[in-house]
């Protein structure tokens, strides 16, 4: 959140002996100021009922405020003031995010903005400055202060500060509040100033009371590697509010004993400690890890979800910082089965064996070969992922009474948020909550938590003044489409976008769901070759973004997918089946990073949509050097990899002598030893053994060990399996192959494998 202008303020209080004094403050939300106390009396106690003026930045007006809160404990200096003033226009203001440093690595960039009295001009108007600099985590921990070393300080003139009329700016890292300037420190010569620390104020008495809003303190340097704590933002569509950072619904209490077993699991003496939680979609892993963060934050841990797409984008200043925590450090990767790279990152960085407890937990749908492939990376892996518990997440009980309870809430809950949502404040939602009757929740369906609050949304909206035209057995995911895509209709026509059709707008939120963006150039150019915007111009292109990026925001690309995932799966699947060629030019387009995400949600879409699995088959065969290395990834990585393995098989199959280098390609995608998930060990295992006997049979002699391991890894797979004489004629093969490397009769060859 930025330090606006508006947000700025200029604080006046009358005194005692009539006259003005004179200090900065900030507009933390709507009304509400933090500024020093002694800006409001030298006695560090405001009397009830003193004079006391706001002037925001922008404006010339001062506007009447009210002490009502202020530290009993005179070095912590701070208090909160409101505007009284019957005239006063709220601006728009979200609730300020606090923090603290975590790490006690030296330099972090901070600032504060105020009006000190050394910017006064002639006729009493004061300039506001931005004091620049950095702050020493350690320096000040005592006093419970920050020391901010300002860059280019103004000089000290007499005995009186420079920064006169500074007290009670904001000290901000990363548009993190971290406190508030109460003092020049004296032996500093003007270029140090002293801020009161957030964590000093959280611990008084009636402080949080006192600013209204739900607060958290978030680590300020490690921010930019961390999701906020939720997403405060108004919901712009319906489908929003399914979102786990939305945390539009209460905390399923059913899940209070795997709560309890993750907190058990960080509260162990082990200095580093990781875990995979894997499950479904929608079964609640995102809602678990989040309250898992609520629960070691209020405990005074250090701890967030982490952001990144890929090692590529994770921030290396935060990143630097994370092996220096001064508290308890949980690390938490969503979707780590897409991004094992990002965990590697993680590790390499918070060091395993030394300082304080480090915890890594990871969200997956799969503990799959991507699992076994992340251990196998290095022996710094190894080390620290060998001991790590896999944790399935399963369906919610079948007893229809806890799912009943569930959907109640989340009526309830969803009914008093969706006033928040455009086009739909006129309505009394929480009035409509007591029409909507559950389904049948005993089905399989209903195991999911993410399908009881999809039920819940759909019921309410449609109770509501504008029902989706549908039949008792419509699909949820149906109807709610048809009120997102209302949603793009309107906000469309707002922005000039009303030539496109309503098969352009569907057609652009599909191909934004499968690709993603990363930049704002690699945006436009992926939606130039959208069925339906072929034709614009980069202008319109531009216009095209911008609405995307205000449908979906995001906080790791330029616009985020239709979310839940499940929805965005359903738009996907039931899109494809009416225009399946929209995905060829994206493709043919799209980058690595595009193409694996686009390759992941297409293969999740195909449980339930086989089409889709058929259209993405159809691409691998048809472009196996382009689409096979990303494919054999994506197969180790999902939990849906059936379409793939059978794509990969047949383009194997027919690849020319000609598609030597494709082969080779796709050789050194696949993983050294057998398969952890046992669905993928022999198909992976025999499509192995095509590709390097394909190649070593065209002369390419180097791939003969990789071709004997693969044959010994499948013998070994059909020993396991009881499959006898498979596995002894896997082992001659192997056992051959072998000798044929070392030397006939070689024992070294005999000895690599295991009596049958």
């Amino acid at each position: 959140m930025p330090t606006t202008v508006e947000r700025v303020a200029e604080v006046w209080a009358r005194q005692a002996d009539a006259s003005w004094s004179s200090g900065s403050g900030y507009l933390i939300a709507p009304r509400l100021l933090i500024t020093s106390t002694h800006v409001l009396s030298a006695t560090g106690r405001p009397e009830p009922g003193a004079e006391i003026k706001v002037r925001t930045a922008s404006r010339t007006r001062l506007w009447s405020a009210a002490c009502t809160w202020s530290s009993a404990d005179p070095t912590v200096d701070v208090a909160v003031l409101e505007i009284t003033d019957d005239d006063w226009a709220d601006p728009p203001v979200a609730p300020v995010r606090w923090g603290r440093l975590a790490s006690r690595r030296a330099e972090v960039v901070c600032q504060a903005s105020g009006f000190p009295e050394v910017l006064a001009q002639p006729d009493g108007v004061r300039e506001r400055d931005q004091a620049g600099g950095r702050v020493n985590p350690e320096a000040g921990a005592k006093q419970r202060r920050y020391h901010l070393q300002v860059l280019n300080p103004p000089k000290r003139r007499g005995a009186g500060s420079p920064w006169a009329g500074m007290s009670g700016a904001a000290l901000f890292a990363d548009d993190l509040l971290l406190g508030v300037v109460v003092a020049d420190h004296q032996g500093y010569g003007g270029a140090r100033l002293l801020a009161t620390r957030a964590e000093a104020l959280f611990a008084e008495p009636g402080f949080l009371d006192a600013i209204t809003a739900p607060a958290v303190l978030e680590p300020a340097d490690l921010a930019r590697l961390f999701s906020p704590p939720a997403d405060r933002r108004r919901p712009r569509s319906p489908a929003a509010l399914l979102r786990a950072d939305a945390e539009a619904v209460r905390w399923f209490t059913p899940r209070d004993n795997e709560l309890a077993r993750l907190v058990g699991w960080c509260s162990t003496d082990e200095i580093f400690d990781a875990r995979l939680v894997f499950g479904a979609g929608g079964l609640g892993k995102t809602r678990l890890a989040r309250q898992l963060v609520a629960h070691l934050r209020r405990e005074g841990w250090v701890t967030g979800q982490v952001v990144a797409e890929n090692a590529a984008t994770l921030p290396e200043e935060p990143l630097s910082r994370l092996r220096a925590c001064d508290r308890p450090l949980l690390l938490v990767v969503d979707y780590a089965e897409t991004r094992p790279d990002v965990v590697r990152r993680l590790i390499e960085n918070v060091g395993i064996d030394d300082g304080g407890a480090v915890r890594v937990l990871m969200l997956a749908r799969s503990a799959g070969q991507w699992w076994q492939r992340l251990t196998a990376k290095s022996d710094l892996m190894e080390y620290a992922l060998e001991l790590a518990e896999l944790h399935p997440l399963t369906a919610l009980p079948t007893r229809t009474g806890a799912r009943e309870t569930a959907f109640r809430e989340a009526v309830v809950d969803i009914a008093a948020q969706l006033h928040r949502v455009s086009g739909l404040q006129e309505t009394r939602w929480p009035d409509l909550a007591a029409q909507v009757a559950p389904p049948d929740l005993g089905g399989p369906g209903y195991g999911s938590l993410m399908r009881l609050h999809l039920s819940a949304l759909v019921g309410l909206l449609q109770a509501g003044p504008a029902p989706a035209a549908a039949r008792s057995r419509t699909p949820h995911e149906k109807v709610l489409m048809v009120h997102e895509n209302r949603y793009w209709r309107r906000t469309a026509d707002t922005v000039g976008l009303a030539f496109l059709s309503d098969d352009t707008l569907r057609n652009t939120v599909t191909i934004a769901t499968l690709f993603g963006a990363s930049s704002k150039s690699q945006a436009v150019a992926l939606l130039s070759h959208v069925l339906g915007l072929r034709d614009l111009g980069e202008n319109e292109l531009l216009v095209v973004h911008q609405w995307l990026s205000t449908l979906y925001p995001s906080q790791e690309g330029e616009w985020g997918p239709l979310e839940p995932d499940r929805l965005g799966e359903y738009l996907v699947g039931t899109h494809l089946r009416e225009w399946p060629d929209l995905i060829n030019e994206p493709l043919a387009a799209a980058s690595p990073t595009q193409l694996h995400q686009a390759f992941h949600v297409l293969a999740r879409a195909s449980g339930d949509h086989p089409h889709v699995g058929r259209l993405l088959k159809e691409q691998v065969v048809g472009q196996l050097a382009r689409y096979g290395p990303i494919a054999l990834q994506v197969v180790i990585e999902t939990e849906q990899p059936g379409y793939l393995i059978s794509a990969l098989e047949d383009g194997v199959a027919g690849a020319s002598a000609s598609d030597e280098a494709t082969l080779v390609a796709l050789a050194g995608s696949f993983p050294t030893g057998a398969p952890a998930l046992n669905l993928l060990v022999e198909p992976l295992t025999r499509l192995a053994i095509s590709v390097y006997g394909r190649l070593t049979g065209e002369g390419r002699t180097n791939y003969r060990p990789e071709l004997a391991r693969a044959w010994q890894n499948l013998s070994d797979h059909m020993r396991e399996a009881q499959r006898h004489e498979e596995a002894l004629a896997a082992r001659a093969v192997a056992l051959e192959l072998y000798r044929e490397l070392t030397g006939r009769g070689s024992a070294a060859a005999g000895g690599a494998f295991h009596a049958s």
